[in-house]
């Protein structure tokens, strides 16, 4: 055996740092094996002396890998010869920093295959001198990829020399702009067309005006469209008169604005129809009027696509003789703008056949003046459709002649916004022509138009032209016209319109035109329309006119209104009655109070019940006073509610009762109040309940037991605090039960124990718990055997305290375990000892909650008797609290039942109290939570019985505590067992150690 390195598992050379990997000998480095290599980093490769790295061969060495091939320094690739170079795979050389790269001399780059060549990446290729690209073969030039490729500089492209031919349309797209942009017009003017054609947008964009005229036509023909289209103003200015014949039709539709702006009118000129045609409507539209002029005859060309594209400064520059030429079809095809920026004059010279060829939203465009310069053939020639699409401004720029030629379809073709801005004279053009308005169009006239038609033009108008009128028309005409409307057209205004009448329009009405207002007239009538009526007129509604009278409009009338109704105010509804004013309420004699109906009174709102006076209150019958809601009762104020008389109050019903507030209650004497029934009693709410004052519940007298458990919760601490022992005595066990956690606490102790006993076990747990410290000693011995476990899981440490030892003593194995961890945890050790045989009942949760204190004073003999589960219930904290003897007196079984946690609190002093048993009982798990200072503390002997598995287990922060004995003390399967994260934690003596040990078994 040369080398005891060949030993070592892959696992163990991973482990092994840079500082042993240095002290390797030649021999050491020679006897790697291909698989040790293929698991060194880069770092421990970085370890290897340059001169003892000569010593591997190329077959090992091709095993490192990328990661691995990092580590190795300038100086041991400097001793890689030839063969080594040629040994090394892509991925190797792929994976080398620059500064590798950069160490390769010239022999070892001319050793390097086309494969190898290809691996590199940009960053090592930009760190190649010329001198070693200029021995790249053209297969070596072909092979290099096209990220590398993008890296190299000018220069470096020139050190092919001719053999750049070699690249590839791939390649020669991949070369940067920068490189393109530097290329002399000697070596553009070299590429061949695949080569130019190979040449992308961003490359050509990239290229001198000079390098691009010296490209041959036949060349630069070869170029894609979408590269053409990306040449500057300036390059597509510095093509020649060949280049630009050159490009074909595809090439010409792909020319933006700017590029055909750029080219000169002559050139534009040679243009044929099919290259017309071929230019894009963009371009088309950035043409100069001496461009459009240029294309003389062959204008006729232009699509209605293309003349839809022209500018408007291109249509405003166009003489009146073109626009005459133009024929119907291009007229046709004029946008809106583009009519628009046509002069006067332009528009005057278009043929009257063909103005009728534009759109309805062309003719639309026109402006004002546009439309004053048509001549009367051409206004004429306006079909219907297209005087239906001119606008107020365009009909107002027509006189009142042409208007008055209009025929009947014509008016009829008006639309509204244009017929609501003519001026008075061009309506009156119209002359018998008005009748042919439709309602439509009639509702459309301006309010202007309405407000200056005289009284009799009012008068003639139809029944059904009157019933168009709008709101906004009928409010805009004078009190006059109103005034002269026939009593039957009146009527067939429609509602809405009525009902935006002014004040003073009604009040213009005469009596047959108010006579003649329908019940669904009225009803739209507001509360300002019905106060503009006199009280006589009001007087002669009927009661269905009454009664169509709406909520708004009724709320608004005055006393002397109201009273003008007479006898036929019964007629108002629930819900008008509901709508009368708060004033009208309160100005109400309490004769008419008296005499409004059950449902009348039943009907009044909680606002308008407020409104009434005491006087009016007391005035309303005790029968009908039962009519008012719950809602209107909870309004009555305190002094309503003491106005009642006893009859009233005796009239009041069960829900009544349940909507008076605590203030009302309140204000209800004790007499009053000791008159109610159970019934009565049990509908108080518990708000209101809530207020009574202590002889308000005295007033009940045994009818206290009508109280609910509900009720009994809402009665005030007050109350409970001042009840007497008898009182509470007297409380049955659902009214005790029903006491919440703050009432009992407001109980005296008196109180509390005047609870019988089978009374007290009706509280619920949370009532118990709330008891005070001296409400839980003034428990009598029957009141605390008669606590159940439920009540005493609710009792806290302090309550617990104020018990006895004896009292205590006297649980049950069921109440022990009823105690809660914190109750238990403040126990006293006598406490503990009066428990006596039933501390075995304690669980492991009621065992965990144990003070240290009680842990502390527990003896040996206890300890000893605690089952596996308490043992393995115990805390880190109570542990640490044993003594050495009590950790001795755990068995050895009970002792494997601590968790990882608390056997890891163990001090030193008690890991050195364990026995051998003890320690040998210890899981795997047990002894990887064992701390340095635990495993510094067992004997080399006790180490000796660790497992395969516990060895294995050992932290690396604890085997840092093993000394040499303790490895020299191992079996050959235990030294196996260490992983190679635990031989990387052992410092140098005990790497020395563990190897020793290896050696020597």
């Amino acid at each position: 055996m040369t080398s005891i390195v060949q030993n070592l598992t892959v696992t163990q050379i991973k482990a092994m740092s840079t500082a042993t990997i240095a002290s390797l000998s030649t021999d050491d480095v020679a006897a790697l094996t291909s698989n040790q290599l293929q698991a060194l980093s880069s770092s421990q490769v970085a370890a290897i002396e340059t001169e003892d790295f000569a010593v591997i061969s190329s077959a090992s060495l091709s095993a490192l890998s990328a990661a691995a091939v990092l580590g190795m320094t300038t100086d041991q690739i400097s001793t890689l010869t030839s063969a080594n170079i040629t040994g090394l795979t892509s991925s190797q050389l792929s994976a080398m920093y620059t500064d590798q790269v950069a160490a390769l001399d010239d022999t070892q780059v001319d050793a390097l295959t086309s494969q190898q060549i290809g691996a590199f990446g940009s960053a090592a290729m930009a760190v190649m001198e010329t001198s070693e690209l200029a021995l790249f073969s053209t297969d070596d030039i072909a092979a290099i990829s096209t990220n590398a490729l993008a890296a190299l500089a000018s220069e470096d492209l020139a050190a092919f020399g001719s053999n750049v031919t070699a690249l590839t349309s791939k390649q020669v797209a991949a070369l940067s702009t920068d490189v393109v942009a530097s290329l002399g017009s000697d070596i553009v003017s070299a590429l061949s067309s695949e080569q130019i054609g190979a040449l992308t947008s961003k490359q050509v964009v990239a290229l001198s005006t000079g390098s691009l005229a010296s490209i041959d036509a036949a060349n630069i023909a070869a170029m894609d469209a979408k590269v053409v289209a990306a040449l500057s103003t300036d390059q597509v200015a510095a093509l020649n008169t060949d280049q630009v014949t050159a490009l074909v039709s595809s090439h010409i539709a792909a020319l933006g604005s700017g590029a055909i702006a750029a080219l000169a009118s002559d050139e534009i000129a040679t243009f044929t129809t099919d290259e017309i045609a071929a230019i894009s409507t963009k371009a088309l539209a950035g043409l100069a009027a001496e461009d459009l002029a240029a294309l003389d005859t062959n204008v006729t060309a232009l699509s209605t696509k293309q003349i839809a594209a022209l500018s408007t400064d291109l249509l405003a520059a166009l003489s009146s003789d073109v626009v005459a030429a133009l024929g119907s079809d291009q007229i046709g095809a004029l946008t809106s703008k583009q009519v628009t920026a046509l002069s006067t004059g332009n528009i005057a010279a278009i043929e009257a056949a063909d103005i009728s060829a534009m759109n309805s939203k062309t003719v639309a465009a026109l402006s004002d003046a546009q439309v004053a310069a048509l001549a009367t053939d051409q206004v004429d020639a306006l079909t219907s459709g297209q005087i239906a699409a001119l606008g107020s401004g365009a009909i107002a720029a027509l006189s009142s002649d042409e208007i008055a030629t209009f025929s009947t379809d014509e008016v009829a073709a008006l639309s509204s916004k244009a017929l609501a801005g003519l001026a008075a004279e061009d309506l009156a053009a119209l002359d018998n022509k008005v009748t042919a308005l439709t309602t439509k169009q009639i509702a459309a006239l301006s309010t202007d138009l309405i407000a200056a038609l005289s009284t009799d033009v009012v008068a003639a108008l139809s029944s059904d032209q009157i019933g168009a009128l709008t709101s906004k028309q009928l409010a805009a005409m004078s009190t006059g016209s109103i005034a002269a409307i026939e009593s039957a057209d009146i009527s067939a205004l429609n509602s809405k319109a009525l009902a935006g009448l002014s004040t003073d329009q009604v009040a213009a009405l005469s009596t047959d035109q108010v006579d003649a207002l329908t019940s669904g007239q009225i009803a739209a009538l507001g509360s300002g329309a019905i106060a503009a009526l006199a009280s006589d007129e009001l007087a002669t509604f009927s009661t269905d006119e009454i009664a169509a009278i709406s909520s708004k409009a009724l709320a608004g009338l005055a006393a002397e209104d109201l009273a003008a109704f007479d006898t036929n105010v019964t007629a108002l509804s629930t819900k008008q009655v509901a709508a009368l004013s708060t004033g009208l309420l309160a100005a109400l004699s309490t004769d008419v109070v008296a005499s409004l109906s059950s449902d009348q009174i039943g009907a009044l709102t909680s606002k308008q019940v407020a409104a009434l006076s005491t006087a009016s209150i007391a005035a309303i019958d005790s029968a009908d006073i039962s009519a008012l809601n719950s809602k209107a009762i909870a309004g009555l104020s305190t002094d309503q509610v003491a106005a009642l008389s006893t009859d009233q109050v005796t009239a009041l019903t069960s829900g009544q009762i349940a909507a008076l507030s605590s203030g009302a209650i309140a204000a209800l004497s004790s007499d009053e109040i000791e008159t109610f029934s159970t019934d009565e009693i049990a509908a108080i709410n518990t708000k209101a309940l809530a207020g009574l004052a202590a002889e308000d519940l005295l007033a009940f007298g045994n009818n206290v037991t009508a109280l609910s458990t509900k009720q009994v919760a809402a009665l005030a601490t007050g109350l409970l605090a001042a009840l007497s022992t008898d009182v509470v005595a007297a409380l049955n066990s659902d009214q005790i039960g029903a006491l919440t956690s703050k009432q009992v606490a407001a109980l005296s102790t008196g109180s509390i124990a005047a609870i019988e006993a089978a009374d007290i076990g009706a509280m619920n747990s949370k009532t118990i718990a709330a008891l005070s410290t001296d409400q839980v000693a003034a428990l009598g011995t029957d009141q605390v055997d008669a606590l159940t476990s439920g009540q005493i899981s609710g009792l806290s440490s302090g309550a617990i305290a104020a018990l006895s030892s004896d009292e205590i003593a006297t649980f049950t194995t069921d109440e022990v375990a009823a105690i809660s961890t914190k109750a238990l945890a403040g126990l006293a050790a006598e406490d503990l000892t009066a428990l006596d045989t039933k501390v075995t009942a304690l669980t492991t949760k009621q065992i965990a909650a144990l003070s240290t204190d009680l842990i502390a004073a527990l003896t040996t003999d206890i300890v000893a008797g605690f089952s596996s589960d308490q043992i393995g219930a115990l805390t880190s904290k109570q542990v640490a609290a044993l003594s050495t003897g009590s950790i001795a007196a755990i068995d050895a079984v009970d002792i494997s039942a601590l968790n990882s946690k608390v056997l890891a609190a163990l001090s030193t002093g008690q890991i050195a109290a364990l026995d051998t048993d003890q320690v040998a009982a210890l899981s795997s798990s047990q002894v990887a939570a064992l701390s340095s200072g635990a495993i510094a503390a067992l004997s080399s002997d006790e180490i000796a019985t660790f497992s395969t598995d516990d060895i294995a287990a050992i932290s690396t922060k604890a085997l840092a505590g093993l000394v040499s004995e303790d490895f020299a003390a191992l079996g050959s399967d235990e030294l196996a067992a260490f992983s190679s994260k635990q031989i990387q934690a052992l410092n140098n003596d005990q790497v020395a150690a563990i190897i020793a040990a290896y050696a020597a078994v």
